[in-house]
């Protein structure tokens, strides 16, 4: 048998909450997730609708620390640190994040292929039959003012780009 919850009723939420954790392993925490359980939800929550869709929640697991370490983030979770080492800033104050899914060089020929230069000109077509290809995606960057970049991938090639085209 079921019972409609309001989402705006935080304290029967909270005691759904807790007693849906109290039958897990961190029973004895639930005091301490079921709040951030429902401050999620209600952040997600579709009011018009009385809908949640929990696919907008994401549950980040980080080795190390215990579950009184556990907080709420409204915004983006990061998990690798900045390149320091290499120039990248590590603060940045109203920055524009660039987030980049494809190879910035010229992509890799098959290990079959085979390319036969005979002479300088061939070489210099290749050449700048390679350019034509990945010179829109610097442009792009330097059009939208990124500073600074996040890549899933690719990382070498990024530093060079950025060091190439004084990004």
């Amino acid at each position: 048998m079921s019972t409609p919850v309001d989402l705006n009723d935080r304290e029967s939420l909270l005691r759904a909450a807790s007693t849906s954790l109290n039958s897990k392993i961190v029973s004895q925490s639930s005091s301490i997730l079921a709040p951030i359980a429902v401050e999620a939800v209600k952040r997600v929550a579709d009011l018009k609708n009385s809908n949640v869709d929990l696919k907008n929640i994401r549950i980040v697991k980080k080795v190390g620390g215990t579950i009184e370490d556990t907080s709420l983030v409204d915004r983006l979770v990061l998990r690798q640190n900045a390149i320091t080492g290499q120039g990248g800033p590590s603060r940045k104050e109203k920055a524009k994040i660039g987030l980049i899914q494809f190879q910035l060089g010229a992509p890799k020929p098959g290990m079959d292929n085979q390319i036969k230069v005979d002479d300088y000109r061939q070489m210099d077509k290749i050449l700048k039959a390679s350019s034509l290809k990945t010179s829109p995606r610097p442009a792009a960057m330097c059009i939208n003012h990124w500073s600074i970049f996040w890549s899933f991938g690719y990382l070498q090639s990024i530093i060079r780009f950025v060091h190439r085209w004084s990004l």
